[in-house]
């Protein structure tokens, strides 16, 4: 039988498992947009 509290870390352990990877896919893809923009104003500067 599982009790309220082991249902609770539970429930708490499968959301993190959950929300990590969404929040870093988040993350990266902001950081490449980043890193487009830098090269594109580093490519405009040199011309």
């Amino acid at each position: 039988m599982i009790t309220l509290l082991k249902y609770s870390i539970l429930l708490l352990a499968i959301t993190a498992f959950i929300a990590v990877p969404i929040s870093g896919c988040a993350t990266a893809n902001g950081f490449g947009k980043d890193m487009s923009g830098a090269g594109q104003d580093i490519q405009r500067e040199t011309k």
